[in-house]
């Protein structure tokens, strides 16, 4: 919340379901903190570097509210957005501004996928993630990115009251594969985060070699090069003893195809599995890689929201997503 002498500011990031889509919006309430009336005339609000303006003309009595949503065709699902809010009032523009980063628009809707390696026709009824150039290109090797032919590629998330669901349509010209599951995270795979608060109320068991604490999974998932069988491995696992190779419940299907260049990956995970109640849940956390290896150590990834999985394993930086019904 932004404070000034004359009003408070609260911006909340939202996701309204509206004609078979989900449209993403700013709910941001103004209340007067004045000892007289207040003249709201407008909110200005930059977003990379460019400046727009919601008129709100409505007077304030003494402590009163209102609300004024912000829709744009400039938000974009799983998108993160540094946005700074000015208000304008009694014609005069505030100088106070917020510029905290937010997870913005990350829908996960109510959708049974079928686990057979190939995308379920109704799949457009769920937003997509279009992996390319905006999203973090991380790369170590020293092949370049040479476009959307080399590695590129589609996913979408979706639940019911039983499982989380996964599917991945990923555009690779080399398919690389490492001999060692536990080493997964070093070919082409999909590895994907999974947090909520909640965790933190559960009794566990630190490892004291830990700087900080699991309180998350990442399950990494592909094929093994020496079985072409698929797999599916824990990498972090939620707490002490926990074995990461026990996966129950954990649906899985991985295909290639050779001539097209596109492997499909495709999950489901039981929420059980998951120690959690969708019914319970008004969002879940997901931070997904996609894994490129064409030099045989992850040579290009694509991040959804930067380096949480990967590098700092900062929980809190998993994308939030809003369950919508």
């Amino acid at each position: 919340m932004m404070m000034d002498d004359k009003y408070s500011l609260d911006t909340e990031f939202e996701l309204v379901k509206e004609n078979n889509g989900v449209t993403p919006q700013i709910k941001a309430t103004i209340q007067n903190n004045s000892d007289a009336e207040l003249l709201v005339n407008s909110i200005r609000y930059t977003v990379e570097g460019n400046t727009y303006e919601e008129p709100v003309n409505r007077t304030l009595a003494v402590g009163e509210k209102t609300e004024v949503i912000i829709r744009s065709d400039i938000f974009e699902m799983y998108s993160k957005y540094e946005i700074q809010f000015r208000v304008v009032t009694n014609g005069v523009l505030s100088s106070f501004i917020d510029s905290d980063k937010k997870d913005v628009f990350a829908p996960l809707q109510r959708k049974t996928m079928v686990i057979d390696g190939v995308i379920d026709e109704d799949i457009d009824v769920l937003s997509v993630t279009d992996f390319g150039e905006k999203y973090n290109l991380w790369q170590t090797g020293s092949l370049l990115w040479e476009g959307a032919e080399d590695f590129s590629g589609y996913g979408w998330v979706s639940y019911d009251d039983e499982n989380l669901y996964a599917a991945y349509k990923i555009i690779d010209d080399v398919q690389h594969l490492d001999n060692a599951i536990t080493r997964m995270w070093a070919q082409d795979c999909i590895q994907m985060g999974f947090y909520h608060e909640d965790y933190e109320k559960y009794d566990i068991e630190y490892d004291a070699t830990q700087a900080m604490p699991n309180l998350y999974w990442i399950y990494d998932f592909g094929l093994n090069s020496s079985t072409g069988e698929k797999q599916v491995y824990k990498s972090k696992v939620l707490q002490v003893g926990e074995d990461p190779y026990d996966c129950e419940g954990v649906e899985f299907e991985i295909k290639r195809n050779e001539k097209d260049k596109t492997t499909v990956y495709e999950i489901a995970i039981p929420w059980k599995t998951l120690k959690l109640d969708v019914k319970d849940l008004d969002y879940f956390r997901i931070e997904v890689a996609i894994q490129d290896a064409d030099e045989g150590e992850r040579s290009n990834a694509y991040y959804l929201t930067g380096d949480a999985v990967h590098l700092t394993k900062n929980r809190f930086n998993f994308l939030k997503h809003i369950i919508i019904e």
